[in-house]
């Protein structure tokens, strides 16, 4: 009986302990896995599940044909017809795609661009010349109207205010025009580059190096001025994909394939499995520097 106590208080606190740590792991499971969504990003939609394929129908903007005779073990992944045209609207406002996008889909659709390195690069010349391109959708206040981003009926009111108040005031009337300019600005840019991020991802899904151009790019706008023009911003964006095109794409390339020719000695026999344009332009550089190797290719396309 002097022990029946002592097996409650256990039990009672091995029940205690075990809910403590499934709730902190559920907690914790839970967490992880918001945190995977956020990583990811939208999932990839299963296409042997005619539902989510007609919900995914509704928002799609791509016109492509489903293929008739379709591989049974791959029906959970897309496949279309080899010879569909692709079709996402023409121009340059956030209801419709660049043309450098649309070209840019049907190469990846086609395969004529393959490799993460390859189709990364020509991602990031695209939206550079989407975003050199970029003008405010019609019925947006564009700030190139005049210094402060105001158009005419704006300026005379702002004249108006000018006379009536004081200095302070109309600095400050002025100053929160150009700062609602500056967040429709931002508004804009991001409606863009969703818009393009998902005609290229209906053409053929990110690889991690375009999935991470996204991400940056995402920033960049998040964090622009909270006072600047049309020609400002576009400036800003244009500078960081070619910062990002030069150390993110180019440089480290070049960096791998100056230090790995260097490993290659004489005689050396290099096994190489599918194809890579990085370690290409490697055993490239290793040739031009005199070694003489022998390349062994296990798999290609």
């Amino acid at each position: 009986m002097s022990e029946a106590p002592m097996d409650i208080s256990v039990k009672s606190e091995r029940s205690s302990s075990g809910k403590k740590e499934k709730g902190g792991g559920g907690g914790g499971g839970g967490g992880q896995s918001r945190n995977q969504g956020k990583r990811t990003g939208r999932a990839r939609v299963q296409f042997d599940d005619p539902s989510r394929v007609a919900r995914a129908a509704k928002a799609q903007i791509t016109s492509r044909s489903i293929q008739q005779s379709d591989v049974p073990f791959l029906r959970h992944l897309p496949q279309y017809e080899g010879n569909t045209s692709i079709s996402g609207g023409s121009g340059l406002g956030t209801g419709q795609v660049h043309p450098a996008i649309q070209a840019l889909g049907v190469k990846y659709a086609k395969g004529v661009i393959t490799g993460g390195h390859s189709r990364c690069l020509a991602f990031v010349n695209a939206m550079e010349e989407v975003f050199g391109d970029f003008v405010m959708t019609v019925g947006a206040t564009s700030p190139e109207t005049d210094s402060f981003g105001l158009d005419c009926q704006e300026a005379e009111l702002g004249i108006f205010a000018i006379i009536l108040t004081t200095l302070d005031s109309a600095v400050f009337v002025v100053r929160e025009q150009d700062m609602n300019n500056a967040q429709q600005i931002h508004r804009e840019l991001s409606k863009v580059l969703n818009r393009c991020v998902q005609f290229v991802v209906e053409c053929r899904p990110l690889s991690v190096s375009m999935g991470n151009f996204v991400r940056y790019l995402k920033e960049q706008i998040a964090h622009l001025p909270l006072v600047l023009s049309l020609p400002e911003a576009r400036k800003l964006i244009l500078e960081a994909i070619d910062l990002f095109r030069e150390k993110r794409l180019l440089l480290p390339v070049k960096e791998i394939a100056a230090i790995g020719s260097k490993l290659i000695g004489h005689g050396e026999k290099i096994v190489v499995y599918a194809y890579s344009e990085v370690v290409l332009n490697l055993l490239k550089q290793a040739r031009n520097l005199g070694t003489d190797f022998l390349v062994i290719v296990i798999d290609s396309r």
